[in-house]
């Protein structure tokens, strides 16, 4: 038998973080118990990874337990895969040296006991030399590693991590479980909203004029409301001060939605709308298994993991680069809107993938080996 283990600890105040780490133990669960340690979660963090009485899923509060479960199924000959956090890894280590060494060691030693270390849904970029060399010897460790594109495979081979090869982000299960949306008969349009700030000093600025240009380009006339949702608790405060400014400047009604521990509410705020702007990546993704059309509008370097993932899936109609003279006119919005994304295709190379990363976990290494070279 096949036995999973998953400990959770990540941002709790991120609709996209539960999300992925949800769909993990769901798409593992498909193929054996899922044990899910989640004692690091606060309560509310809990209620949203709605894990609680899913199939084959059980949950438990005590690392200990954890840990002694993991190694009791290799001593009973079962197969035991402990699945590592998804998302997104950049920056500077933050991590002691002495922590980070201890880390590295209970790794090796999980695996000399049998346990494999498996890791899905990742992206890498912008690491400082210190967090390069940890992640690159963590990844000497790993039975299993998958990226969510193929820019992070290249810049994760060029630090010395190593990959297996490349899956779509955990979030595109939402795909195989949702109806394409359909655009709706056009004026008045609801037009979608969700933005992150404090990446970069001009930000902000950029972002009005981003909304501005969107605008002008669809038609004040042709905008019946805008929706903004906030899927992480501190976008809510510039997205607040955003609404009040489209009050004020274009006269437009608008609701700002909390959507940050609560997928059923972001989905609410999403549906019925007719077009999704945005620089988060699980708005983007969650937003369009309900908005016909979606633009990430992105800072190459500061949203890398967007420009990677929507070129990796030939996304690039509706990938619009903010790099300071670019002007969301009518035909470029128009040219963005004539290509809708479609992510079902790979809910279904997901699951191929995982499948396929599970036949080949003893032995996979072979694109990572490649990738050192």
């Amino acid at each position: 038998m096949t036995r999973f283990f998953m400990s959770v600890a990540t941002q709790f105040e991120n609709l996209g973080d539960a999300l992925i780490h949800r769909e993990l133990a769901l798409l593992a669960a498909a193929h054996g118990p899922v044990l899910v340690e989640w004692s690091r979660c606060p309560e509310r963090f809990r209620r949203t990874l709605d894990l609680e009485g899913q199939p084959g899923i059980t949950t438990m509060a005590g690392r200990g337990a954890f840990l002694r479960a993991m190694l009791g199924a290799r001593a009973r000959g079962e197969r035991a895969i402990l699945l590592l956090k998804p998302g997104a890894y950049l920056g500077p280590l933050g991590l002691p040296r002495w922590r980070a060494e201890a880390v590295l060691a209970f790794n090796r030693a999980l695996a000399a006991a049998g346990v494999e270390l498996m890791q899905l849904g990742a992206s890498y970029e912008r690491l400082d030399a210190a967090n390069a060399a940890f992640l690159a010897r963590k990844s000497a460790a790993l039975a299993c590693h998958y990226v969510r594109d193929e820019q992070s495979r290249h810049y994760a081979w060029s630090v010395g991590i190593a990959v297996d090869g490349v899956l779509p982000d955990l979030a595109f299960t939402l795909y195989g479980k949702s109806r394409r949306p359909v655009a709706g008969p056009g004026a008045p349009l609801t037009l979608a909203l969700s933005f992150r700030t404090g990446q970069y000093a001009e930000q902000e600025e950029q972002l009005r004029a981003l909304v501005s240009q969107a605008i002008a380009a669809l038609g004040r006339e042709a905008i019946g409301a805008v929706r903004l949702v906030a899927q992480v608790t501190w976008d809510k405060t510039f997205l607040a001060a955003l609404a009040e400014w489209l009050e004020g400047e274009h006269a437009i009604a608008v609701t700002l939605v909390d959507a940050h521990d609560s997928l059923e509410t972001a989905r609410s705020a999403y549906s019925g709308c007719d077009l999704l702007l945005s620089n988060r990546l699980h708005a983007l993704l969650v937003g369009g298994t309900l908005v016909p059309r979606v633009l990430a509008c992105v800072d190459r370097t500061h949203n890398a993991k967007i420009v990677g993932l929507f070129e990796t899936c030939g996304w690039t109609k509706s990938l619009f680069v903010l790099d300071g003279h670019a002007q969301l006119t009518p035909e470029v919005l128009a040219n963005a809107m004539s290509a809708p994304i479609d992510g079902a295709p790979f809910a279904a190379e997901l699951e191929r993938g995982f499948a396929a990363a599970l036949a080949g976990v003893p032995t996979a290494r072979k694109a990572g080996a490649a990738g050192r070279n």
